[in-house]
């Protein structure tokens, strides 16, 4: 067998200011609050729509949660889900819940009753914290007193008043203007008010905690089937910040902002924009959702670092007052991408209006979540070279391309496998899923699911999800990243995604869903065109769409799943002899107009 990618081929290339063995502190999040407050106690933390709170003001709320959720009987060990959308109750009862040595269950407010249910019960959650806003409660307040009924783990809810996170005039007018939007007279047995549990002043007894407890437990993305909950120790995400942290060499410690548009429940915010930003003392500048003005403005305004995804930058880079100038992103120091792999297109995009190229970073919940980065800075000749490039491993983590069928074998370097991670990031497991567990824990890595390959220098490459990859009549593997990279190339398309799509007669067929710059500039036998002669045949597909947008979670990833149902559902494809396309411009189910 070849040289296979156990011998750390990347050590020649990493960054010359990053030792990869270098020494890594572990401790508990607990320790990295008490240590942010005692360094940067007069520094801001939050800016949430002009409500700014220093660490010193934030840490009296926290203590004041904490005291109170203790008043309640949480205890270490508790699970508490936090059902919140960005605001500043998020942080507040995030440490609350660590001091205690609770375990924080994140949820996406979004998740409809009968999932949120399912996931309640398997994580065994005690007390939900949630908010009155109508977009959260009603997915999770039914929830609440079916499992109040029935003798269920959950017992107790606060509410939160969403208004209460804005600033005082806004916080006043929010329920006289857009009263319509939150849920009133929230009450019953079990259901405490925010005020209620910040009653009991700041005293409570901090948990004796070791790194290794359990601290957090993440929702996996959920795009197919019921998500799993990785199980994330104190030390998993402590580790993490450190090891992400030191690949950015230019953050100054109490001066950075983070624009922070990621949902917080989600792993890559929890880590980076909060914990992380806690670490080195910078300020989360804090919105409830992904806006491309509110975003635009904010860097505009003086944002230095900005965490999003593929599409959050390809709005930004095609904002008309990005385009022309109008708002300048002269204080961006770095940009990182996460949660799906960045077209090349659309990097090349967004740094032709920013002042930094975009790092693309690799990771899972079950990885807390980065695993792998592109070098900063110093490395431009590597960082064209390396085009698509997921980077190099974070230090003191092994990346493995392993046999898809056997992780106990090493593919030749060069070759398509499943990607592997060992590190001190690694989750414990799923919980209460001790068969997931077993699946994807062997042989001492973490199997990601995703496809991939590690060139000569220790570069990822991702080629496609397991679960996306599409198997044609012939029986060739077909992997969608290889086409939607090639049709990211075309001037007209904006976004697209390829993937195999039920059909009665064949199984599966391939189909391109498209979202154009402007509707109706191609035909779908101008992409069919396109893509011949850049792909083998066999991957051509035989069914082109175009949408008005494409389906996407909460964080920005496209929802293939949702593509598949609304396309695979359709009857009467007609098919040419060859390489047959259907054109539904006019279907009633996401078509563009």
């Amino acid at each position: 067998m070849a040289e296979g990618t156990t011998q750390h081929p990347w050590l020649e290339k990493y960054p010359s200011y990053l030792d990869w063995n270098m020494d890594i502190q572990t401790g508990t999040l607990p320790q990295l609050w008490d240590e942010a407050v005692a360094r940067f106690g007069n520094r801001p933390f939050i800016d949430f729509l002009g409500n700014n709170l220093t660490y010193a003001q934030t840490d009296a709320l926290v203590d004041q949660a904490a005291a109170g959720l203790q008043k309640m009987g949480v205890e270490k060990g508790d699970r508490v889900g936090l059902f919140l959308p960005n605001c500043i109750y998020f942080p507040v009862f995030y440490y609350a819940i660590c001091k205690l040595g609770g375990i924080v269950v994140n949820f996406n407010p979004t998740y409809p009753p009968d999932q949120v249910e399912k996931l309640m019960e398997q994580a065994g959650v005690k007390v939900v914290i949630t908010t009155d806003l109508q977009a959260v409660y009603p997915n999770v307040g039914p929830v609440f007193e079916k499992s109040r009924a029935n003798g269920g783990s959950l017992q107790q809810m606060i509410i939160c008043p969403f208004a209460g996170s804005l600033s005082g005039l806004k916080s006043m007018l929010f329920p006289l203007l857009r009263g319509k939007d939150l849920v009133k007279g929230i009450s019953g047995p079990g259901i405490t008010p925010y005020k209620e549990v910040m009653s009991h002043g700041s005293a409570y007894k901090l948990a004796d905690l070791d790194p290794k407890d359990v601290a957090a437990l993440q929702f996996t993305g959920g795009t197919t089937g019921l998500p799993k909950a990785a199980t994330l120790t104190h030390e998993n995400i402590y580790i993490n910040c450190q090891q992400a942290g030191r690949w950015f060499p230019g953050i100054l410690d109490g001066q950075e902002k983070i624009l922070t548009v990621l949902p917080l429940f989600h792993v890559f915010a929890m880590t980076i924009c909060m914990n992380y930003m806690a670490m080195r003392g910078g300020e989360m500048v804090m919105q409830p959702n992904f806006d491309k003005d509110n975003a635009a403005k904010a860097i505009g305004s003086g944002a230095t670092i900005f965490a999003g995804v593929p599409a959050m930058f390809n709005a930004l880079a095609n904002h008309p007052d990005v385009k022309s100038g109008k708002i300048k992103m002269d204080a961006l120091k770095y940009c990182v991408s996460g949660g799906a792999a960045m077209p090349y297109e659309i990097k090349k995009n967004f740094e032709k209006v920013a002042p930094c190229s975009v790092t693309e970073g690799y990771g899972l919940s079950e990885t807390s979540p980065i695993a792998t980065a592109n070098p900063v800075g110093e490395e431009p000749r590597l960082l064209n070279d390396k085009i698509n490039s997921i980077g190099l491993p974070v230090p003191n983590t092994i990346i493995e391309i392993v046999d898809e069928n056997d992780s106990s074998v090493l593919m030749p370097m060069g070759e398509r496998g499943e990607i592997a991670v060992s590190g001190p990031q690694v989750m414990q497991g799923y919980w209460a899923r001790p068969e997931a567990s077993a699946e994807c824990l062997q042989n001492g890595r973490f199997l990601t699911g995703d496809i991939g390959v590690m060139d000569a220098d220790g570069y990822t490459y991702i080629v496609d999800r397991k679960k996306d990859m599409i198997v044609t009549n012939n029986g060739f593997n077909v992997y969608p990243r290889d086409i939607e990279e090639i049709l990211f190339g075309h001037e007209a398309i904006a976004e697209c995604a390829i993937c195999g799509v039920p059909d009665s007669k064949r199984g599966e067929v391939i189909l391109a869903a498209v979202v154009l710059h402007e509707a109706g500039s191609i035909t779908a036998d101008d992409v069919m065109t396109f893509l011949r002669g850049k792909i083998v045949d066999y991957m051509l597909p035989e069914r082109v769409e175009f949408m008005d947008e494409l389906p996407k979670s909460q964080v920005g990833k496209i929802l293939k799943r949702d593509i598949r149902d609304i396309y695979g559902a359709k009857s009467g494809l007609v098919f040419a002899a060859l390489h047959p396309i259907t054109n539904t411009s006019d279907s009633d189910k996401g078509p563009q107009k």
